[in-house]
């Protein structure tokens, strides 16, 4: 985990506290095939505030700025591929492909969070086609299988990636691994990388690493 220096920006004339972090995301067979997410945590006089719900109150110049903030920080880091969760209202933005062209040098994976409101199918895809012509452009789905899962996305919209949420993963892989491994192999079907959340042991690394999946978890933050 990389931690970045705290942000501030002011939303509804209230100050908002950005706490940024960069986790790693990695098939650990090679040192090249490492993908850093950004996660954020947002305080405002104290209190916590949903993540989620305030990228999707505030603005879109605003998100632009946050994310330009932290691919500056991530460029001087040395990072090469970073993800970050957007909406598809976001994703069709001219900011998109702003930080594309400002940020060339960078791979960068938008995350879509299949629970969150992805509006007319047909639209996004024509969004995500039009993305396709910046070679440092990719685009996930995340958290597959967190509330509905939703084969109808995976099969009319042109995923780069996905990510299998902890629940799904931890639910086969203590009860059915073959029905696990099966899903797994079904979802390489439809898009070039599988990723799955919630490695928080050497046995869950060693099943991931055998099916060739990018991981996440507890496991990589000891």
């Amino acid at each position: 985990m990389i931690a970045m220096s705290q942000m501030a920006v002011i939303h509804n004339d209230v100050e908002h506290i950005i706490q940024t972090t960069f986790h790693a995301i990695t098939t650990c067979l090679s040192k090249n095939d490492v993908v850093y997410e950004l996660r954020t945590k947002i305080t405002s006089s104290e209190e916590k505030l949903c993540s989620q719900i305030f990228f999707q109150q505030i603005d879109n110049q605003l998100i632009y700025q946050v994310f330009s903030d932290c691919f500056v920080f991530a460029r001087n880091r040395g990072l090469k591929v970073i993800a970050v969760n957007v909406n598809g209202y976001f994703l069709g933005t001219k900011f998109v492909k702003l930080l594309l062209l400002k940020f060339h040098d960078l791979q960068i994976i938008f995350k879509i969070c299949e629970n969150r409101r992805l509006h007319n199918l047909d639209v996004l895809g024509t969004t995500m086609r039009s993305l396709k012509s910046h070679e440092n452009a990719s685009i996930w789905l995340d958290a597959f299988g967190s509330k509905m899962v939703n084969f109808d996305v995976i099969r009319q919209l042109p995923f780069d990636g996905i990510t299998i949420c902890k629940e799904v993963f931890w639910d086969l892989y203590y009860s059915d691994t073959p029905m696990l491994q099966q899903l797994i192999s079904a979802m390489k079907t439809k898009a070039n990388s599988v990723a799955i959340d919630g490695v928080d042991s050497f046995e869950k690394y060693q099943f991931c690493k055998q099916n060739e999946c990018f991981m996440s978890g507890e496991y990589f933050m000891e």
